[in-house]
């Protein structure tokens, strides 16, 4: 079994891009975490993965309370739902500023409040972009108020709990102070961001749309963050205006005066090393781009087994014109469409992309048998038998999607198990995972199969990639 939840009931205040990646990527980890929007302005698409409510009243059964609006927003929010919170509810916030929030949550002496800024992002807002993958690998700040009404051992147990929640979606927890955070972020965010802006606008606005139209990479690079969302922007320097005025400070006295570029503006010369160093160490410090994310996902893997053919229990096929043959020709191609159509909801990914010389080397490797069920002629399903001299394998089996739910499973496990006894090998074994259909391993014990041994493991789900 995977670890528990550390919240069984989350309740998502505001369901945009962050927020609604958080969502999707607990559900991913924790199924049987219960998890509810309350959003006026929800995305209709957000109901199809969450349960919407309509008040703040909602917060009286949540384990967990994540205020996604806006910065000044959560301020108000946090108002609003301080009167439901139970004193053990653990209220959090995605927002990018940390010490205008820690401070007005003082004011509720009874709200386990511990800040959070999940430092990721992508170039579109909104749910329809939310990904369950967006904080793979990536900082997810906490900051603790320790010196808060709450005290040190409440304070504690939300960090605790937080930090198995931010780990287990597969982020990177760091733990700071509000006000080292809000510093921290007025350099790396805040500034960029002003910068880009300013940048852009400076730009555009002395060489218009004729003149941008020769600007080649570096404009691009350097002015991504202006396309970001001013709305969004304001709230996050209102709560950081001392900081940020301090890094436009620092960035004004270092920015060169027309007379350092007159000549051969050797004056740059420190600033342009001093920029190419750091830039360096900034490189190295993200290290090599990998090409696939990774989801790292708790799972079980469930091992059964039979050991005696008198143990099989039949099933039969509906009636449906349905045929299970053995194929002696199988093309890699088809080999391929059927291990992914079948496999591709439950995440088979070990033979995603086995070549055709793969394939023929794996079919001729002795013992391998594929048998194909097809349904008024179309394939539906197929089942791969690995037979040595003591044991046969029914090392994968499933049904296309389209035909799940039409009780071909049992029918089709039930040719598969009798086709394996056909060489009277001492026992025939399978195992399935908790990625799997919920009702694998049940099927798997109607047929007949005794589970005999559980591991725990990494489930690792690339997110990029179209399964």
């Amino acid at each position: 079994m995977s670890d528990p939840a550390p919240f069984g009931r989350v309740l998502l205040v505001g369901c945009g891009l962050i927020g609604g990646s958080l969502g999707l990527a607990i559900r991913a980890v924790w199924p049987e975490t219960e998890v509810s929007v309350l959003d006026p302005a929800a995305d209709p698409r957000v109901k199809a993965h969450f349960t919407l409510v309509s008040a703040p009243a909602a917060a009286t059964e949540a384990d967990l309370v994540v205020l996604g609006a806006p910065v000044l927003e959560n301020l108000r929010l946090l108002d609003a739902f301080a009167p439901y919170v139970g004193p053990t509810t653990v209220v959090t916030d995605l927002g990018s500023t940390k010490a205008a929030m820690v401070a007005h949550a003082r004011r509720h002496a009874g709200v386990r409040f511990l800040g959070g800024h999940p430092m990721a992002g992508s170039t579109h807002s909104g749910f329809a972009h939310a990904d369950a993958g967006l904080f793979l690998e990536r900082p997810w700040i906490l900051t603790p108020d320790t010196d808060g009404p709450q005290g040190a051992g409440a304070v504690g147990e939300a960090l605790a709990r937080l930090t198995q929640l931010v780990v287990g979606i597969g982020a990177r927890p760091v733990v700071m102070g509000a006000d080292e955070h809000d510093h921290v972020m007025a350099y790396v965010s805040h500034l960029p961001q002003v910068v880009s802006s300013t940048l852009m606008a400076v730009t555009g606005r002395a060489v218009t749309s004729d003149g941008l139209q020769f600007a080649g990479p570096g404009l691009v690079d350097t002015t991504r963050l202006a396309g970001s969302a001013p709305a969004l922007w304001l709230d996050i320097l209102a709560t950081n205006a001392p900081h940020v005025g301090q890094a436009l400070d620092a960035l004004r006295a270092a920015l060169p005066t027309a007379g350092m570029l007159e000549g051969d503006a050797a004056a740059m010369q420190p600033v342009l090393q001093d920029g190419r160093r750091w830039r360096s160490t900034f490189d190295s410090q993200r290290g090599p781009r990998t090409t696939e994310r990774l989801l790292h996902r708790p799972a079980t893997r469930t091992f059964l087994e039979m050991r005696s053919p008198a143990q099989v229990v039949p099933f039969e096929f509906p009636e449906v014109d349905a045929v299970v043959r053995r194929l002696d020709v199988v093309p890699g191609s088809l080999y391929r469409y059927l291990y992914r159509e079948v496999g591709r909801p439950w995440y088979w990914i070990d033979r995603w992309d086995w070549s055709d010389a793969r394939v023929a080397e794996h079919l001729a490797s002795g013992g391998v048998e594929i048998w194909l069920l097809t349904v008024a002629g179309t394939p539906a399903g197929y089942f791969e038998l690995h037979r040595t001299a003591h044991e046969v394998e029914i090392c994968y089996f499933g049904l296309l999607p389209e035909f799940i739910g039409q009780r071909l499973g049992p029918a089709l496990l039930t040719v598969a198990v009798r086709e394996a006894w056909a060489s009277e090998p001492e026992r025939v074994w399978l195992h399935t995972c908790s990625l799997d259909h919920p009702s694998a391993v049940r099927n798997y014990e109607r047929v007949g199969f005794v589970p005999y041994r559980q591991e725990q493991y990494d489930a690792r789900i690339p997110v990029d990639r179209e399964l």
